[in-house]
């Protein structure tokens, strides 16, 4: 039997709440090995906590005008509650859907900064993920639009409104799939490049491992949703309110397990593999060849050690050194070793 649009208003409500409780833990978590874990001396990840916060305000607001959608649907307009729905143009259901949107935004937004930090800063890998970021902005307010035009008793599967709607999700599954690739396939690329160096210690499977779990997660729901809402399921809203929070899970899973010691953080990976000696001998003259930079700068810029001279870091995550051999990779392991999420 299929279900009404009623009956996945409830689940949704309750599947988004259990949701939003697993990324009220995992937030804290987040929060905890940003502030409280890093390493001593290390600046605060500033950029990845606020991003963090934003993530679970914009997800708990959300949370928010559902509740107070589910009264007004079923207490307030009671025996009209499917009617209530079907308004598009009313104030709470396009401040929800604007709120899953700026989510959808920020998420992908931190996939193609990762995807940026983990290709060497180059500006040229990001053009078709920084394309397809601006379609996803593009149709993300088209479908408000929409739906401030929309007439009473109009469907979300209207065909202007669901021609919008279907190419959001296709931009945004498109996005986050490529990033996903992008990433982990420079990883698999950088950790070969180590094994035939003979860098000890530089095995980097886990961490696009985690990045590929992590995608895949987020990609499925929205293949899920894509399919759902072809079908003129009402089952989609369950996966679309079940997001926003999924989104926040997927971004925290990542800095959890970094800050636990299970993974190696993506944005320091360029840092950590920063200088690789090729048939015994570096290139350019000796020096180490930097083919990737750390995500803002990892520890203490004025290491030191008797062994050698001493080590700066910019704040653009940029390290140059003064010796290399020995004293290089133990500067790198330095690097390597703080926390950047």
């Amino acid at each position: 039997m299929a279900i009404t649009e009623s009956e996945s208003k409830l689940i949704a409500i309750f599947v988004q709440s259990c949701l939003w409780g697993g990324f009220t833990v995992m937030f804290i978590l987040t929060y905890w090995t940003l502030v409280y874990r890093r390493p001593t001396g290390q600046p605060l990840n500033e950029p990845m906590l606020a991003v963090s916060i934003l993530m679970f305000v914009l997800a708990t607001m959300q949370l928010g005008i559902n509740f107070t959608r589910i009264i007004r649907g079923f207490v307030v307009n009671e025996g009209h509650t499917e009617a209530y729905y079907n308004v598009l143009d009313e104030f709470t259901q396009i401040f929800g859907s604007a709120m899953y949107i700026v989510q959808t935004f920020v998420g992908d937004g931190v996939a193609i900064y990762r995807c940026y930090i983990v290709w060497s800063r180059r500006w040229a890998f990001i053009l078709f993920p920084c394309t397809l970021y601006i379609g996803s902005l593009v149709t993300g307010i088209g479908i408000l639009v929409a739906m401030g035009q929309a007439t009473d008793g109009s469907l979300v599967f209207v065909n202007r409104l669901g021609r919008w709607i279907s190419s959001f999700f296709a931009f945004t599954l498109v996005t986050s799939t490529t990033c996903t690739l992008m990433i982990a396939s420079r990883i698999w690329y950088l950790s070969g490049i180590s094994a035939r160096a003979g860098i000890r210690g530089s095995n980097l499977h886990p961490v696009a491992r985690v990045i590929v779990e992590s995608g895949a997660i987020y990609s499925s729901m929205l293949v899920t949703l894509l399919i759902l809402y072809g079908q003129k399921s009402w089952f989609q809203y369950i996966i679309v309110d079940a997001l926003s929070s999924l989104i926040g899970i997927v971004f925290s899973i990542i800095i959890v397990r970094i800050g636990l010691g299970i993974a190696m953080d993506p944005d320091t990976v360029q840092g950590t593999m920063a200088s690789t000696t090729i048939n015994g001998s570096s290139r350019d003259g000796g020096r180490p060849v930097h083919e990737l930079s750390a995500f803002e700068a990892s520890g203490n810029p004025d290491i030191t050690s008797a062994s050698y001279r001493a080590s700066k870091v910019n704040t653009e995550g940029s390290v140059t050194s003064g010796h290399s051999g020995d004293a290089t990779l133990k500067h790198e392991k330095s690097v390597g070793s703080s926390l950047q999420v």
